[in-house]
């Protein structure tokens, strides 16, 4: 029973040493991971700065869209008041 607790031990001690072991990788260095760093922020950047552009150029539409909706009401309600004539 001693014999087969110490083996289950064993594998249990060998598993967390395997799963907690540092990776493979060598370790980055400060500059690289810096480095890595302003690059995935440049990439963040470039894409809000994409992202505003849509949003503006979907408000211009959507603004456009409301003036030429306000004059075709207009010109509705000038029919309106014409035809009550």
């Amino acid at each position: 029973m001693k014999g087969e607790m110490k083996v289950v031990l064993y594998a249990l001690h060998l598993a967390v040493t395997a799963l907690a072991a540092e990776p493979a990788c060598p370790v980055c260095s400060r500059h690289h991971y810096e480095a890595m760093m302003l690059e995935r922020v440049i990439r963040n950047e470039l894409a809000l700065e994409q992202t505003l552009k849509d949003i503006k150029d979907t408000n211009t539409n959507v603004v456009v869209a409301l003036r030429k909706l306000q004059h075709e009401n207009d010109k509705v309600n000038i029919a309106i008041e014409a035809m009550e004539r």
